[in-house]
């Protein structure tokens, strides 16, 4: 399987679910366990209001904000 991701932002943050934990109720496993599932966020890169040579990320009162973002999956069969 396989994601393709078209953004408008400049940049994407990746979590990889590190802090997710599993935990018993009534003898029950509920949760996941650390690194059991990944977050693509598409957004502009970090610090880049502070940063001269990243592209800026500054909202102004009454103006428009527009993202796009695709999330193209596909299987993979050989």
């Amino acid at each position: 399987n396989s994601l393709t991701l078209f953004s408008t932002s400049t940049g994407v943050q990746f979590y990889t679910g590190d802090n997710l934990y599993e935990k018993k109720l009534n003898n029950r496993v509920i949760g996941f366990k650390p690194k059991s599932g990944l977050c693509l966020e598409p957004q502009s890169w970090p610090n880049s209001p502070n940063i001269n040579n990243f592209p800026k990320a500054i909202l102004y009162p009454e103006k428009y904000f527009f993202q796009m973002n695709i999330f193209c999956f596909s299987k993979i069969t050989f």
